[in-house]
């Protein structure tokens, strides 16, 4: 996720400059709908709990905490939305 996040700060330091000094056009960034991040901690999920859409807490390596279903395990990588931060599927 670094690369994806970083590339996009390394071609505005090396574009953007110029474009002001000339007084030129525009600099549009693309992003991802979701990434990729590794699950680090997680508890186990209880085992016969298998109502429908039964989730649990997981952090995630950025130290961000989502709610995902009971079958993901630490280590695991899996989809997270960037646009509200919410669990998208397994990777």
């Amino acid at each position: 996720w670094q690369i994806h996040l970083m590339a996009h700060v390394w071609a505005a330091r090396a574009v953007v400059p110029g474009r002001v000094a000339r007084g030129e056009g525009f600099f549009l960034v693309t992003a991802s709908a979701a990434g990729l991040l590794k699950i680090v901690e997680s508890a186990d999920g209880v085992k016969g709990d298998t109502a429908s859409n039964v989730q649990k807490p997981a952090k995630l390596e950025t130290g961000l905490v989502i709610q995902v279903p009971l079958f993901i395990k630490e280590g695991e990588l899996v989809r997270v939305s960037t646009v509200d931060g919410t669990y998208l599927g397994r990777a």
